[in-house]
């Protein structure tokens, strides 16, 4: 036999089993590919399903100086660049509307529906507690979703299933309800979620509890008992001058739930309290206290409300109810000991903000005798004498920066002493936006600076 002979019968018969081979191979269901009839029918895959809203949902620190940032183009804090609508008066609306989405509220609807139709079928093994506490926590996650929107968008659908892609049928469930409706069903989400949810669940606090709903009820019914009272008579409240769900047939004489919008207002006022409450009663007289002194040496005392912001372990606190772990190792890091051993990476407090903080005694920088000078050429004459959280946390020049761990030199981020602010440099990482800057989150630590360096 000639030698392209038998190479044409071995190619024939290797392409003869891999035909074979490939046959086999494309009769399975695509193992990375979560297949609905084969999901949520175990306690640790309910798990994990909730898991990824926890990280697409809740908040946590990113680059920069991660949530002690966040109030960029307020007027509580600037960066490096001039918001438009303080600089130039300018208030412009995206043309994307990419707040509008509603990805995440579709698929929590179809992970709950599913998950809950398999439990109450019994489809799913494990550990009972903990599969109905997944089932509060995913209730939880589809009002803090809805909360984020509200405030966003104020009228929204309210949407508990997840439609299929008919336009006819999402046209149908697109109708904007009531804003104040919203909330209460936003309220309605968390007294559910805690009827799934389980006291103690998580002893490190790092999960969900009924006590972190209790709070984010108080919160949403006082932003909507807040928002209707200001905003009364205006085109963002119901039956307000100009209010374009007027415009909807389904709104015509729209009524609210409470009889009056002031009755509306007053029941999420007294819910807001009531909530509040519920939380400040479990934790009272276990605070920790602020000494008013910033240490500045590993001999200082340690002020306890200064060390619980930058605390990598928050499980010491009984008041901190819901907190993320941090982890080098894992690559799950954060720069905020960077940005507060610089210029908080171009965050400036403004000076409104600085002066809002009240004087040691409670009252306000301009009342009578109130002994504040308004001599701010120095950070330590601004400090002075004022609210002890304004003293912690508002940095002044000359201050250490950093006193411990100090034989540790595996990185090299920190800046040991505070420098005068320097408001011209244009690197991003050591400008000093507004000439105030904060100490939030810090440690004193030299380890730690270059946790996540920018």
């Amino acid at each position: 036999m000639k030698l392209h002979s038998i190479t044409k019968i071995t190619f024939v018969c290797l392409l003869s089993t891999a035909l074979m081979s490939c046959e086999k191979f494309l009769d399975r269901e695509p193992p990375s590919q979560i297949v609905p009839s084969d999901y949520y029918r175990s306690e640790d895959q309910i798990q994990a399903a909730v898991n990824q809203f926890y990280t697409e949902l809740l908040p946590s620190h990113g680059g920069g100086y991660g949530l002690f940032g966040v109030d960029i183009d307020t007027d509580n804090q600037a960066d490096m660049s001039a918001d438009p609508k303080f600089s130039a008066g300018q208030w412009r609306v995206g043309m994307d509307n990419d707040n509008w989405s509603w990805s995440t509220i579709r698929n929590i609807n179809y992970q709950l529906n599913t998950i809950l139709g398999r439990y109450e079928n019994g489809e799913i093994n494990g550990n009972d507690r903990n599969i109905r506490h997944y089932i509060g926590e995913l209730y939880f996650l589809r009002a803090f979703a809805y909360f984020d929107m509200l405030q966003l968008w104020g009228d929204l659908p309210i949407l508990t299933e997840a439609f299929p892609d008919n336009e006819a049928v999402l046209v149908a469930a697109s109708k904007r309800r009531a804003r104040n409706e919203v909330a209460r069903f936003i309220l309605r989400n968390l007294d559910t979620a805690n009827t799934y949810m389980s006291e103690n669940f998580d002893a490190r606090r790092t999960r969900i509890s009924p006590d972190v709903a209790h709070l984010l009820k108080s919160r949403v019914a006082l932003f909507e008992g807040s928002w209707l009272t200001n905003f009364a008579n205006t085109p963002f409240v119901p039956n307000g001058n100009g209010w374009p769900g007027a415009n909807k047939d389904y709104h015509t004489g729209y009524e609210f739930p409470g009889g009056s919008l002031e009755a509306e207002a007053r029941y999420f006022f007294e819910t807001a309290a009531t909530e509040a409450e519920i939380v400040a009663e479990k934790y009272k007289g276990i605070l920790v206290q602020n000494t008013g002194v910033i240490p500045q040496s590993p001999s200082d005392p340690e002020n306890p409300y200064f060390a619980l912001f930058g605390n990598i372990d928050m499980s010491v606190y009984p008041e901190v109810l819901l907190w993320r772990e941090y982890n080098r190792g894992l690559g799950i890091t954060n720069n905020v000991e960077t940005a507060v051993n610089r210029g908080n990476f171009g965050v400036g407090v403004t000076r409104s903000l600085v002066e809002g903080f009240l004087m040691a005694d409670g009252k306000p920088i301009y009342a009578q005798h109130s002994g504040y000078t308004y001599e701010d050429g120095t950070i330590s004459a601004v400090r002075s004498n004022r609210d002890p959280r304004l003293t912690i946390f508002l940095k002044e020049p000359g201050q250490v920066n950093v006193f411990k761990n100090m034989d540790d030199n595996s990185v090299d981020m920190q800046v040991p002493i505070e420098p005068i602010p320097n408001i011209a440099t244009g690197v991003n990482d050591r400008a000093y936006t507004t000439g105030y800057t904060l100490r939030k989150g810090g440690t004193f630590g030299k380890s730690l600076p270059g946790n996540g360096p920018g």
